[in-house]
């Protein structure tokens, strides 16, 4: 990954190192636990990580643009490792989940719909989008558990 994105061959050869076989050690009020093998993922806490998921993450997000690219109806915003779908209305909301659920998976990546969250606004407050993609089911809803449309945003 990082040597196709044109990074220099010594940063390169420091990420290897950096990520080789690395050890994570949790404290608990001052006390450290066992040591465990950090087996997958970024590093937590590492200043560097945004940016390796930033550089990661990138060719997918072209992959999703290009496909939704002649729907103006859709757009991504991608923050981190937050994503952002606006479309104009649902059906060109499903076709953009079920490109997304499908070029993510190459990457390790799903939806985790249950930090999912729908907002709908004008004139229908209250939607439902469900799909199956390779045998799973995806669900969401505008309601939250209560059957209440969501007002807010979670942060």
């Amino acid at each position: 990954m990082a040597k196709k994105s044109g990074l220099p061959d010594s940063f390169t050869s420091f990420l290897l190192r950096l990520y080789h076989s690395p050890l994570d050690t949790p404290r608990v009020n001052g006390q450290k636990l066992a040591s465990h093998l950090q087996n997958r993922g970024l590093r937590q806490g590492c200043p560097l990580s945004p940016g390796l998921f930033a550089l990661y993450i990138d060719p997918l997000l072209h992959k999703i643009s290009r496909a939704i690219g002649g729907d103006e109806s859709a757009s991504l915003h991608a923050f981190a490792d937050d994503l952002a779908i606006h479309c104009k209305d649902l059906p060109a909301l499903t076709r953009v989940l079920k490109v997304m659920v499908a070029e993510a998976a190459p990457y390790g990546l799903v939806i985790n719909m249950k930090k999912s969250e729908l907002h709908a606004w004008g004139s229908a407050p209250q939607a439902t989008i469900t799909f199956v993609h390779n045998q799973k089911r995806y669900h969401l809803s505008s309601l939250d558990k209560e059957g209440r449309p969501y007002s807010y945003y979670k942060y």
